[in-house]
Parts: C-alpha cells; structure tokens; sequence
C-alpha cells in the first residue's frame, strides 16, 4: 500500500493545477507534494521499521534547524556603507525547514519500511509486500504514464493547438498568438508545469525510468520525451537527460560501449537543436531573449554575476552559512542586487548545489554531500536493477541542480524526496 501511495503521488503532482490557488500552478504542486509526503510519512506508521544506516541525513536535518537558529538570534551580516541585516527572520525561513523536515522524514519512512503491522495489507489487491522488484516497476509505470501523457500535451502547445498553458515571460507578453512567427515555440510549450525550462528538468529525471520498464508504453514514452526535451531546447535539462540515459544504460548494459552510445546520442540531440533552432525576426526589444546563436544558447543569462554577489554575502561567514530562506531575503528582494541585476528578482541561485552551501555553510554541504555520496555508494554494495534506475534518475537530478533549482520547485523536488528514499531502501539498509 505504501507504494501504491507513492504512485498515487508520483501521478498526481506533476498534474495539480488550480485557479485561485496562489499562481494555480506551482502552488498547487507545492500542496500536493507536502499531502503526499505527509501520506507517506503517516502511511508508514503502518509498517514495521527496519535497521537502516542514514546519519548523514539527520546530521544534515539537525544542522538546518541549527543554523536557522544561530542566524537568527545572534548573527546579524554586515554590509558595505556599514548596513547591519538580521538574516532568516521572516516565516518563509521556517517554511523551507518545514518542507526539509518532511523530505527527511519520508526519506526514512521509504527506506527503513518494512513489514506490514496489520494483516490486510499483505493481500490488498493494491498492495504488494515492500522491498519486491515489482514494487519498483509499479512506480517506473506510473511515472512513464506520466511521462507520455505529459508529453503528448507539451507538443500539442507546441504546434500552437493548447490556449491553456503559455510560459508566463517579456516574449509571451509580446507574442500575438500561440504562432506568432517571430517567436520560438518554447514560449509556449509548458506542459502543466509552467515554464519550459523546469519541464524540461522533469522530464529528463523521469527518462530512465522510461527504459526501465522494457515495454511499448515505455518505449512510446522514451521517444515522445527526446523528442520533448529538443524542443524545450533547454541545455541544463539536455545535459541532465543525457546523463541519465548514459548512465542507466552503462550500469545496466555495460560501462564502456555505453558511454560512447550515449555521448553519442545526447551529440546528436544537442546538434539537432542547434540547427533547428531558429532565427527568430523579434524586434530589438527580445533580441536578447530570442536570438538563435550558439553562444546565445549557451548564454548563462546572468548565472556568473549573480553567484558574484552570491560569495560577496557569504565570504562572510562561509562555514555555517547564512541561514535557510536567507538567499530570497538578501539576494532576491534586495533592491540594490535587482539594481544590479538589470531589474531582475534572482529569487534562487539557480544552483541548487550553491544555495545549499549559501543557505546552510560548508557544514551543511559537506552533510549533504555525505548523504548523496551514501546512497551511490550502495549501488555498488547492492547492484541490482532496481538501483540502477533510481541512481540514474538521481544523477540526472543532481546534474541539474548544478545549473538549475529542481531541489526549489515542483514536481521535481517530490521526485528527488522519493528518488532518495526508494535508492536508500534498495541499497542501503541492514536487517
């Protein structure tokens, strides 16, 4: 039952949208995943609890509350011209720790779950005996599913048919009409999830499991997302979605010849954008946001300034950090970085890996680092090919948070939370 929960919420996620409900797209997502963590961590009670190694992850969940603490009741952060800030005093600090707390505690709850407390669940029709190799499928199907149905959307924007979903960004205000000619058709191929780039992202962690399941749906999914992910034409999602497959096909099909069809392959992908991309006959004003050059689309679009200003902040205090929340308080409302910013509100680093160590210090990082580099370790304790998908959807998952923020939005933070989870009850725990 308990991953029957999981499919249930894997399935539901990526789809929430409701009007009136905060933007009616992320916010949606955003409770849905907190419901579904809760369902998790309250289904859980449920089982019986097995012996699992996992202190790296409550190190880091105890450090959290810590340096939320620390920052704000004694570490003022002082700037130039002597401006004195109280860092991670607004109740947006608390919400992170608040959905940090879930995530650890689902990630236990998934990998220390082990037998059914209450007889009926070993023969629920629903339910199947936790830890079997089909409980892993029944996830790769749901997500495929989702994959495929998500897909078949997004192109349909694509080709300009959906009146629904358009990104909200300076080229969709100026745009006339879904086809408007002097716009690429990125700036409306949002699938539910709102904006091209972060579909992108969600797509290329779901990929492997698209392989996975060995079967037409998968098959059918597999294609309908490279076909997705070159027209998203997003390079950090490109990138995550080629190491996936790379990565999922050298461990389960062999290291060497792999590797070179899969760099093969993601070469190709990545050519294939750069001829097809277009041109556009925008005027002056979108040039910069839709010219069709290489480096244009390599561009990181303010990425180096920002982590700049970043370190100007953090330099000051870069072992613990300065605190959860504090990036959005002192970077992203800041008027004198969005001065600098040409009038952009960086909200996050788009670094996850970054704002972990901006947010939490070299001891938050190191502890995250740690958790990370336990559950690919026990891969190669446990190889199997249950493991082998999950470290691969994970690896594409923490390939993007070097140059994205999947960690920071959903869907692909509920993934993450489960990815996590389901790689450390493979792998990592001891009866």
């Amino acid at each position: 039952m308990l991953f029957s929960c999981i499919a249930l919420f894997l399935t539901l996620t990526p789809f929430a949208i409701m009007a009136n409900v905060g933007d009616g797209i992320r916010t949606p997502k955003e409770i849905a995943s907190i419901f579904g963590l809760l369902a998790v961590i309250s289904m859980g009670a449920l089982y019986t609890r097995r012996s699992v190694r996992l202190g790296a992850l409550w190190l880091f969940l105890i450090w959290c509350y810590a340096t939320v603490c620390l920052n704000t009741f004694y570490f003022p952060v002082w700037l130039p011209n002597n401006i004195v800030v109280n860092t991670s005093v607004d109740l947006f600090a608390w919400k992170e720790l608040f959905y940090i707390t879930l995530a650890c505690l689902a990630i236990y709850t998934i990998a220390s779950a082990d037998k059914p407390k209450i007889k009926s669940l070993k023969t629920s029709i629903i339910s199947v005996r936790f830890g079997e190799p089909k409980n892993i499928r029944v996830i790769a199907v749901a997500i495929s599913w989702v994959v495929a149905v998500m897909a078949v959307y997004a192109i349909i924007q694509a080709i300009g048919l959906d009146n629904v979903f358009r990104a909200s960004n300076y080229a969709d205000l100026l745009a006339t009409t879904n086809t408007d000619p002097h716009f690429h058709y990125t700036h409306r191929t949002v699938g539910t999830v709102g904006n091209p780039t972060l579909l992108g992202v969600f797509i290329a962690i779901c990929v492997p499991f698209t392989l996975y399941i060995r079967s037409k749906l998968g098959y059918v999914a597999f294609g309908l997302s490279v076909v997705l992910l070159i027209i998203l034409q997003s390079a950090g999602a490109l990138i995550g979605g080629a190491v996936g497959i790379t990565a999922y096909l050298a461990l389960r099909h062999g290291l060497v010849r792999n590797i070179l069809f899969g760099a093969f392959i993601g070469s190709l992908i990545f050519g294939t954008v750069l001829i097809v991309y277009p041109e556009c006959r925008a005027s002056e004003a979108t040039k910069e946001i839709a010219q069709g050059s290489f480096t244009s689309y390599l561009n990181p679009t303010g990425r180096v300034e920002v982590h700049k200003i970043a370190w100007e902040f953090l330099r000051q205090r870069p072992l613990i950090g300065l605190g959860l929340g504090s990036f959005d308080y002192m970077i992203g409302r800041n008027p004198q970085v969005i001065e600098r910013m040409k009038g952009e509100a960086w909200r996050e680093l788009h670094d996850d890996i970054g704002q972990i160590w901006f947010t939490t210090g070299l001891v938050g990082l190191s502890l995250f680092v740690w958790l990370c580099v336990s559950a690919i370790k026990g891969v190669f304790r446990n190889p199997s090919n249950d493991a082998m998908v999950l470290v691969s959807a994970l690896s594409a998952f923490l390939v993007m948070s070097l140059v994205l923020f999947p960690m920071r939005t959903q869907p692909s933070a509920f993934y993450g939370v489960i990815l996590l989870g389901l790689l450390f009850r493979v792998t990592g725990g001891k009866r």
